[in-house]
């Protein structure tokens, strides 16, 4: 049989998730740099009192963070059906947080107008 009966068709990459990949792509190396160069230096510092052991935790954690970003960016640049679900649902999830965050810790533009005209009258 011809080859052509086997071959998956070829799916264009909208620009769109070519974007979002990209950033995400930058986004997340940039952000695993950083993570690693911040943990190198807090074991150069002289250690405060059992405090290290929560950062040392705490760095890991947002090392994996970043490494699934990575992961999930690079899956919607090869347009893999997992990384878009996954993507959707982390969008879904930060609206809701976001919308939880502006219910029970609103920061509006009132609130700091309000501060800057009682620090201009005193």
């Amino acid at each position: 049989m011809p080859e052509e009966y086997y071959s998956k068709p070829k799916v264009e990459k909208p620009l769109g998730v070519a974007i979002i990949a990209l950033i995400g792509i930058v986004y997340s190396s940039i952000f695993i740099i950083l993570i690693l160069l911040i943990s190198f230096l807090a074991l150069l510092a002289p250690a405060g009192g059992g405090e290290i052991l929560g950062f040392e935790l705490l760095s890991f954690i947002l090392l994996l963070i970043g490494i699934a970003q990575f992961a999930v960016s690079y899956g919607l640049w090869k347009m893999k059906r997992w990384a878009l679900l996954i993507q959707i649902g982390l969008y879904i999830l930060n609206m809701g947080l976001s919308f939880f965050e502006l219910i029970f810790f609103p920061t509006t533009s009132s609130n700091f107008s309000d501060t800057n005209r009682h620090n201009s009258l005193s």
